[in-house]
């Protein structure tokens, strides 16, 4: 599965604009608020210093979308550049970047998978992820009820209540699929990874 994206600047203009990111409510308040209007359940807050200099950090905290909760922090250190070397200070934030990166795929790539039940239509159950989630037909999900926030963990699945075998896509990050078994489904049920 893929896990990692990247928020298009147009769609986190918004976020950035309403949250206080300075603060950590401001930042879990703007982790839920892409959970709930973009269905994402991880997201990546990356920050740098204000004076750009050797030997400081950019740092990256990875949060739970369904609880805003924050999982795990990862930094880089900026390479040295010489002063007044306007090429090698770019080139050298370009590397702490690329490390926290690796770092930040590496922190979410042991974090569960799971996505969102958003629409029922007959016996077709929609869900909020697609081919960009790596999403394929004839996979296989668990069905579960929501779960709850686990306080310094981050989001607990529900009990589970069914298998989904997804039959079709919607755009890239849609899919529908048919309960292969389990019953009473519902909108805000989650799929998990077989």
């Amino acid at each position: 599965m893929q896990r990692l994206g990247v928020l298009p600047a147009s769609l986190s203009a918004p976020v950035a604009k309403d949250a206080d990111l300075a603060t950590p409510a401001g930042r879990r308040g703007a982790v839920t608020y892409l959970q709930q209007k973009f269905g994402t359940t991880v997201a990546v807050l990356v920050s740098a210093p204000d004076q750009v200099a050797p030997g400081k950090s950019v740092l990256g905290e990875i949060y739970d979308g369904m609880s805003g909760e924050l999982l795990s922090s990862v930094s880089a250190a900026i390479p040295f550049f010489s002063p007044g070397d306007a090429a090698g200070r770019e080139a050298s934030l370009g590397k702490a970047l690329t490390e926290l990166a690796g770092k930040t795929k590496s922190a979410v790539d042991l974090l569960p998978w799971y996505a969102k039940v958003v629409a029922i239509d007959g016996d077709r159950i929609y869900v909020n992820a697609g081919s960009e989630a790596g999403v394929v037909i004839g996979q296989q999900l668990r069905l579960h009820r929501p779960g709850k926030v686990v306080p310094g963990l981050g989001y607990a699945l529900g009990d589970r209540n069914g298998t989904l075998e997804i039959t079709g896509l919607v755009g890239t990050n849609g899919a529908y699929g048919v309960v292969k078994e389990g019953k009473g489904i519902q909108t805000d049920d989650l799929v998990a990874l077989e």
